[in-house]
């Protein structure tokens, strides 16, 4: 089985494209964003692949927005709950472990 990450938004993790500094993240017909991670991940294990403060890297430039990812998916941006924002982890029927 393999994991799949959303938003309710329809934005997507690029597997294929991310690890566990940056996550690309992508939406048809929209530029991909990118996540960078701002703390250190060493110590990350796949049940916590996402948490954690991550910042908004847009057309290759660092944003200003602070992205907090909790255990349970709830994602802050700048200190607020956006409706549809919040991660789903989805196992899918075809792929292998999260490659992240």
């Amino acid at each position: 089985l393999g994991l799949v990450v959303r938003r309710a938004d329809g934005w997507t993790v690029d597997q294929k494209r991310s690890n566990r500094k940056t996550l690309y993240w992508s939406y048809p017909d929209v530029p991909m964003l990118h996540w960078r991670r701002l703390l250190s991940w060493h110590r990350i294990t796949n049940m916590n692949l996402f948490n954690g403060e991550w910042c908004l890297l847009e057309d290759g430039m660092e944003d200003t927005t602070h992205i907090l990812v909790v255990d349970t998916g709830i994602v802050l941006y700048d200190g607020e709950s956006i409706e549809g924002q919040d991660l789903e982890l989805i196992i899918d029927e075809e792929g292998g472990n999260p490659t992240l």
